[in-house]
């Protein structure tokens, strides 16, 4: 039973920590990676990606 206790208290003092304008930012910084991603990648030629495509990137880089 304590054990439970423990992770409730856990949980409220993490939720009480939260910091929503950290977590948009955040949240934002991801959805930009994953635009770039699929700029770099598109959905459509994932079937045909070679591995060195894969694992080298780009050209360039």
């Amino acid at each position: 039973m304590t054990e439970g206790r423990n992770f409730r208290d856990g949980l409220a003092s993490r939720i009480a920590d939260f910091d929503r304008e950290t977590a948009g930012w955040a949240a934002g910084r991801a959805e930009k990676e994953r635009q770039h991603v699929l700029a770099e990648f598109p959905l459509e030629s994932w079937e045909t990606l070679s591995l060195d495509r894969y694992a080298l990137g780009p050209a360039g880089r």
